[in-house]
């Protein structure tokens, strides 16, 4: 089955009455998957700042130096409410039967 059928499946079965509905949840679907995607950059550029750190201090025993840290603590910052938004868009894009396992994550 080619993707575009399930889409065009889906297009077909829009009526004008939930079409506002259904362009709000397309919404929402974007701003999830550019989340993701910013998670997955933060991610990366948190494992960098780590590799990076640890590498200057030479030895993993040691705890990290203060630039290292704090750039991975703001890392963190960003990444707090961007996780939730994601969390947020994955509740509301789920299917109904999995609604209530995607409001037990996210609580």
């Amino acid at each position: 089955m080619k993707p575009t059928a399930g889409l065009a499946q889906r297009e077909s079965r829009r009526s004008s009455n939930d079409e506002a509905e259904w362009i709000a949840t397309d919404r929402i679907c974007m701003i999830g998957a550019w989340s993701a995607r910013a998670i997955l950059v933060l991610v990366a550029a948190y494992v960098v700042v780590f590799v990076v750190g640890f590498a200057y201090v030479g030895n993993l025993n040691k705890p990290l130096p203060d630039p290292y840290l704090a750039i991975a603590e703001v890392l963190i910052l960003l990444m707090a409410p961007i996780m939730v938004t994601l969390m947020l868009a994955m509740h509301d894009c789920a299917p109904a039967r999995a609604k209530p396992c995607t409001q037990i994550a996210h609580g």
